[in-house]
């Protein structure tokens, strides 16, 4: 399998877009790169264009055919929801969107001591998502259902015995629970999320990122998805509930759609460090179904754990951080000094990841050479202080007992530790040489407690 390319560079999407129709006609513009941690970055990135002042929204990438039709049918259907487009072209083997900048902020940030406010903003929301809804048929439902069904039994996750209970179990429960006599379907944002819900202080929202938008009998997930990465209110979460009422099947549904689109997005080792924790709360939502009991008890074959533990670097360059700019050592539990070599290029920070599994690492010393000068640009903790990295994702920082290191405690797969800022030109790369200690958690307690084997 060929490697995604790399993405674009500010320099590059700025020569790119100012070669097209939809540039500013007049100098003094430029793009800010907006992050992103997709696999293969080049496929869609997306900047900030600003004039004088933020002026648009692009989209670039090599292929956006899908991403267009998903974001033009939102659009249709919501048009008071939707982010306006400006214009569309293509440009050496890019297509290139732009839409208007939306003022505003994540909607739960803009309300986060007014429930009453929130709830009048949902409440508004489910009001037009509703009028938009359609009667359909049961085979129709199905049809859409077995879909995703057939995809997830593809993943390559799963044993054989794994995919017959996915193909005889799961499935036929989950048909009998979410299809009702006379369904109905209406287009769907997809990835329903308080990030992607742009509001301003007056309640108007405008909802951004369409990528899985469209047409399903199965929009009742939408709320789910809404509050499973969020802590809502007490009111928030009754709304949510409100839409979901079969909540043990809703959650399955979630799950599996989920593992589906992470497939899309992660490597195979980020799949499979991930699945046991889905699937536990699969497990969790069929436990008071006893007729599935005793299929269920075996189901995923998956181990505790990956025999190694992965210690990745990132390095956030023009185009922000994203997984083609890192490196992945795989180590063994125990004690390594292992070493990254970052391509030239300019480099604004760096991030290391001390291990993606749940567990404890401890953090001795890391230090970052421009290898063109041999100069030291960071030495931790000699010269510079754990204190000036920031933690990250499930990242938990407690102080080492006894010594100048640093321990990290993840209970989740992601933990991230963001370096301090450097200076240096990195025109012949940097090498980045870390020792440290990585276990595993041994248990829900050991997480807490940084015990580790």
């Amino acid at each position: 399998m060929s490697q995604p390319l790399p993405p674009l560079s500010v320099i590059e999407a700025e020569a790119i877009f100012g070669r097209c129709p939809l540039a500013p006609p007049s100098p003094g513009w430029h793009l800010q790169p907006v992050g992103s941690l997709r696999r293969d970055p080049r496929a869609r990135q997306q900047f900030i264009l600003h004039t004088d002042r933020p002026a648009g929204f692009l989209t670039i990438g090599t292929d956006l055919t899908d991403f267009l039709q998903r974001t033009a049918r939102f659009a249709a259907h919501y048009p008071d929801l939707a982010v306006p487009t400006l214009g569309t072209a293509s440009q050496d083997g890019h297509t290139c969107l732009l839409q208007a900048f939306v003022p505003g902020r994540p909607l739960l940030d803009v309300f986060p001591d007014n429930p009453a406010g929130l709830m009048a903003v949902l409440t508004n929301l489910e009001r037009q998502f509703a009028a938009q809804l359609q009667p359909s048929t049961p085979a129709a439902a199905a049809t859409e259902l077995r879909a995703l069904g057939t995809k997830l039994a593809a993943l390559a996750l799963w044993t054989d015995p794994d995919r017959a209970f996915i193909r005889t179990v799961l499935w036929p429960w989950l048909e009998a629970r979410l299809i009702p006599a006379a369904p109905q379907c209406r287009v769907a944002h997809g990835d329903f999320l308080s990030q992607n819900l742009l509001t301003t202080a007056d309640g108007t929202v405008r909802i951004i990122d369409c990528e899985h938008a469209g047409l399903t009998h199965f929009y009742a997930e939408d709320w789910l998805r809404f509050g499973h990465w969020a802590a809502l209110p007490a009111e928030a979460r009754a709304f949510v509930a409100a839409q979901t009422p079969d909540l043990p099947a809703w959650t399955v549904y979630f799950v599996c759609r989920q593992l589906v689109l992470e497939a899309g997005i992660h490597g195979e080792r980020r799949q499979r460090l991930d699945a046991p924790g889905w699937c536990a709360r699969i497990k969790s939502a069929l436990a008071a179904e006893p007729d599935l009991a005793a299929a269920l008890a075996a189901w995923p074959e998956f181990t505790a754990a990956p025999p190694k533990i992965g210690v990745q670097l990132f390095w956030a360059t023009e185009a922000g951080w994203s997984e083609p700019a890192s490196q992945l050592i795989e180590v063994a539990p125990g004690t390594h000094e292992v070493r990254f070599h970052v391509p030239p290029g300019k480099v604004h920070q760096l991030r290391l990841d001390p291990l993606d599994v749940p567990g404890t690492a401890l953090v001795e010393q890391l230090v970052v050479t421009d290898l063109r000068t041999g100069e030291t640009c960071l030495d931790l903790p000699a010269v510079h202080a754990w204190d000036q990295c920031t933690p990250g994702g499930e990242a938990g920082l407690i102080p080492a007992s006894g010594s100048p290191a640093l321990q990290v405690v993840a209970q989740g797969n992601d933990p991230q530790l963001y370096l301090p800022a450097f200076t240096a030109a990195c025109t012949g790369g940097l090498g980045v040489a870390v020792k440290l200690t990585v276990g595993f958690a041994t248990s829900a307690a050991d997480q807490l407690s940084g015990n580790v084997e």
